[in-house]
């Protein structure tokens, strides 16, 4: 299914509920378009992974500014702040707890630019 990316409530609507259903999305993101998956769908990020062919690395996790804590462990603030939004993948420690497939101690995560 193709759909044209409109900057409205129901554009995202429509995404999300794509997402929830566990199928896999491209969209654009700073540097090129990529697949995406619900992250807290296990299933969903499987499938991407042997689509993908990997099994056996990690996924990196798009997300909001206030959402970097939930996931990893912040320590130089600044740093973070001066790199993102942008197109740079910043590697942090994985917070104890946090359980997601194909993700170890390390968690890559990226705040796009782009507003989608």
């Amino acid at each position: 299914m193709l759909i044209e990316i409109e900057d409205t409530p129901e554009f995202y609507s429509k995404i999300i509920d794509v997402l929830k259903t566990g199928d896999i999305i491209a969209l654009p993101t700073d540097t090129v378009y990529g697949f995406a998956v619900d992250g807290t769908n296990f299933d969903a990020i499987k499938r991407l992974a042997e689509i993908k062919g990997r099994v056996d690395k990690s996924f990196t996790l798009f997300l909001q500014k206030n959402q970097i804590e939930k996931y990893a462990i912040l320590i130089k603030r600044k740093i973070v702040e001066y790199f993102v939004p942008g197109s740079l993948t910043i590697i942090l420690k994985k917070r104890t707890g946090v359980s997601l497939p194909y993700i170890t101690e390390k968690i890559g995560i990226r705040i796009p630019q782009i507003s989608f």
